[in-house]
């Protein structure tokens, strides 16, 4: 049987309009790739006139006087020098309120030494507002025969100019220590106060002197008057509560003491004033 052809179709037509399709494809991928690229440049020629319409408007909002610096609202200050807040803050009055370094600013207010934290934000049109807190003063520190506020982190305040804080616990034996062991020291009694407060706030509420000479030990002295008490500088809280129970029996049985340990556990050592033999008084299952 002879092979035939399909109807029409002659033995070279499949391999020209195989050469057709080709063409016809390669034309469409052309098409598409000016169609895209015409896509891109339209979209470039767009985001470039943005941006710099964008940018036109950022210079303008940054210049204009239309933002200027018109009030100045510090809020928080009460043992601060508002005086000298103000004349750090003077300069910036006028100044366009959208080019202004926010942290610079609330750097230049937490360099006054009463001012803790500062947070600075802008209130448009013109406002800018200062929000400030403060120290809280937690001792006295004496430090080159002068009494210095201390807060709670041990950062010294400056000196204490007025008798307001005259009942705060007064950190003493500092004399002779360095900058970086005085830093340590003032850290250590703050700490000791905080935690007396936390853990017996009849007996923090009367603790007047902390003698931090030495690292071994914290000296108590307290507002009645009594012997020096003697606290582990590691666990301050140590006996402290077997005894302020057995404080009047250590005076019956002592008398005048030079001063108490509490730094031993389950014990209480008492040094008699006459300095004898020191006394023992156990505490068993009393102590830390």
């Amino acid at each position: 049987m002879k092979n035939r052809n399909p109807i029409g179709v002659g033995p070279d037509q499949r391999y020209w309009r195989s050469r057709g399709n080709r063409r016809v494809r390669k034309a469409r991928r052309t098409l598409h790739l000016m169609r895209w690229g015409l896509i891109l440049a339209v979209n470039g020629i767009v985001a470039t006139a943005l941006f710099l319409s964008a940018e036109k408007t950022v210079d303008y909002l940054t210049t204009t006087d239309e933002f200027g610096v018109t009030r100045i609202d510090v809020r928080g200050v009460a043992r601060a020098s508002a005086e000298d807040i103000d004349a750090r803050l003077k300069s910036y009055a006028g100044r366009n309120i959208l080019d202004l370094d926010l942290k610079r600013i609330e750097a230049e207010v937490q360099s006054d030494p009463w001012v803790r934290r500062a947070a600075v934000r802008r209130v448009l049109p013109g406002t800018l507002q200062v929000r400030v807190e403060e120290r809280n003063p937690a001792a006295l520190a004496i430090i080159a025969d002068r009494a210095h506020l201390v807060d709670s982190t041990g950062y010294v305040i400056g000196p204490a100019l007025d008798g307001r804080d005259a009942r705060l616990p007064v950190l003493s034996g500092l004399a002779k220590l360095d900058e970086d062991s005085l830093r340590a020291a003032l850290i250590r009694g703050v700490r000791v106060i905080a935690r007396l407060q936390r853990s017996s706030g009849e007996f923090a509420s009367r603790v007047s002197e902390l003698d931090l000479s030495h690292d071994d030990r914290v000296g108590v002295r307290t507002s009645d008057g009594g012997p020096m008490i003697l606290l582990d500088p590691d666990h301050v809280d140590q006996n402290i509560h077997p005894f302020l129970e057995l404080r009047d029996a250590i005076e019956h049985r002592v008398g005048t003491a030079s001063y108490i340990d509490l730094r031993w556990r389950d014990r209480i050592s008492v040094m008699p004033a006459d300095n004898t033999i020191p006394r023992t008084m156990g505490i068993q299952g009393r102590g830390r």
